[in-house]
């Protein structure tokens, strides 16, 4: 687990406490590995069930610097899994975090 891992766990059991979320786990493992095409994973860092218990939510943690390739591959499950929600956290400079949704891609279709 990363020092920005640790740093967003702190965050998570704060707002399971207060009930925000109902609860979370660290997916440390393969076993939360989704499929995103041929030879092509995607582990997210935290999988989140919401208070209300029928939304999970997938947290993708970066600690300032993102690479393209796990960029994409989120933006990518976030369209293969459209029943699931995806975020993008960050914390900033000051140690603020920052949770942003990543959709999923919509095809722009050419018309003639």
């Amino acid at each position: 687990m990363t020092n920005a891992e640790q740093e967003w766990l702190k965050h998570l059991l704060f707002m399971k406490q207060s009930g925000a979320i109902a609860d979370f786990t660290f997916i440390g493992d393969r076993r939360g590995l989704l499929t995103i095409g041929h030879r092509c994973t995607y582990q997210p860092d935290f999988e989140i069930l919401t208070s209300c218990g029928d939304v999970r939510e997938y947290h993708e943690v970066k600690g300032g610097y993102a690479r393209e390739d796990s960029i994409i591959k989120l933006k990518c499950a976030a369209t293969i899994f459209p029943q699931f929600l995806f975020y993008l956290i960050e914390q900033n400079k000051q140690g603020q975090w920052w949770a942003r949704h990543i959709p999923a891609i919509t095809p722009k279709i050419k018309e003639d």
